[in-house]
């Protein structure tokens, strides 16, 4: 996990919702990245992966090809290793407890989800969780993690 101050995104897929607000952002990805100050962060280690084929487009940029479809809409949902639940409970609960808003913003961004970015309305971890086990979480989409009364306090 890479932490950097502010909250500029290194793509624009949800500018609109992080201007004006202030923070940090933490890149959640392969443990071989932790120490890298990358541009793109890869999390395929994190990712529970289905079989679904993903065809790579193939464009020519150098001959000024016109962007087109360049392989979205090909995925829409994901599911993280279970694993992870503690490890990501601990490190929103730790995030919570700092915000002055009580609220953090869990994002994604990929190639080949959806084109549109989608955006989900307050929810909390347990919340966030249960519609992670049911439906899967969407690729390309914010969901917005509230501090509720259920939130436990952080561990010392």
């Amino acid at each position: 996990m890479l932490v950097e101050m502010g909250v500029e995104s290194h793509h624009n897929l949800f500018k609109k919702e992080l201007d004006g607000i202030s923070g940090c952002i933490a890149h959640i990805g392969n443990k071989d990245q932790e120490n890298e100050n990358f541009e793109i962060c890869y999390a395929n280690e994190i990712i529970e992966w289905d079989d679904t084929e993903i065809e790579i487009p193939q464009v020519d940029i150098e001959n000024n090809e016109e962007i087109g479809n360049w392989g979205q809409n090909q995925d829409f949902y994901y599911e993280l290793k279970n694993n992870l639940k503690d490890d990501l409970k601990s490190l929103f609960e730790h995030m919570l407890a700092r915000s002055p808003e009580n609220e953090i913003l869990f994002f994604t961004r990929w190639q080949f989800g959806p084109e549109v970015g989608e955006e989900f309305q307050e929810m909390d971890f347990e919340t966030f969780w249960s519609q992670h086990a049911c439906q899967h979480l969407r690729w390309n989409t914010l969901y917005r993690i509230k501090k509720t009364e259920r939130t436990s306090p952080m561990r010392q």
